[in-house]
């Protein structure tokens, strides 16, 4: 039998949506947080979770529902340029992410302190990569995609879904996050904020509420911190690179 495709076995990352979610409620309880930076697996642990049971919410959200990106964008401008995160209380997490039990994957897991201070009772789990490796496959999609002209230009003639993502990418996840404003500025930062961001986490998190997992290890070590069944399936293996290409 041949393998499913992405389409076949996540039908819901190709549905498109447009909600405003301000002021939305919480629906169902936040209970774990993946923390890997982008080009860790996050979507290998997104379908993961949804499988064990947590609906979880990816970069991918934002493409299929467009509204998510101004929120995303508000949220990396209280953090990384006003630099005042009051704004970032429970009720704005409860609207943004109020129909999910978990995320994955960045902007979310560059809020995992605001997030663990709304909801203190999650699960964590942090995805590691070697640095070189990481960096080579961030440099193939992300720093690409920076520097890619046509992006800009498709984005200006459609803002509303192209534009909003390429506003996020731009100014929230390479300025706001990765505090770069040339490729050349984020070629040379990148590693640097990526290992800053695995050591941030394992130093604020304590351990018996971190999972420091590593890519193949499979169901046992996730299900076993979790307290889930092991299911009846291999464990997700998506391409994410091939996927975005």
């Amino acid at each position: 039998m041949a393998a499913k495709s992405v389409r076949e076995r996540r039908p819901d990352w190709f549905v498109f949506t447009d909600i405003d979610r301000r002021g939305a409620p919480r629906t169902v309880p936040m209970e774990v947080l993946s923390l890997g930076f982008a080009r860790t697996g996050t979507a290998s642990m997104q379908m993961a979770l949804t499988i064990l049971g947590y609906p979880t919410y990816h970069t991918s959200r934002i493409v299929t529902n467009p509204p998510d990106a101004d929120l995303w964008s508000e949220a990396i401008e209280a953090k990384y340029t006003r630099h005042d995160t009051s704004s970032l209380h429970r009720g704005f997490w409860d609207a943004l992410l109020g129909h999910v039990s978990a995320i994955s994957d960045v902007p979310a897991a560059s809020f995992h302190e605001e997030l663990r201070a709304a909801y203190p009772d999650v699960k964590c789990i942090l995805v590691e990569r070697e640095v070189e490796s990481w960096y080579k496959s961030w440099h193939d999609v992300q720093i690409k995609a920076f520097g890619n002209v046509m992006f800009k230009v498709v984005g200006a003639i459609n803002p509303g879904f192209v534009g909003r993502q390429y506003r996020l990418l731009d100014a929230g996840v390479c300025r706001g996050i990765m505090g770069a404003t040339t490729t050349a500025e984020l070629e040379a930062k990148s590693r640097a904020v990526y290992l800053a961001h695995n050591e941030r986490v394992k130093a604020t998190i304590p351990s018996d509420r971190l999972l420091l997992y590593t890519l193949g290890s499979g169901w046992q070590p996730l299900c076993d911190f979790l307290g889930k069944p092991i299911p009846d399936e291999p464990f997700p293996n998506i391409n994410e690179t091939a996927m975005i290409n």
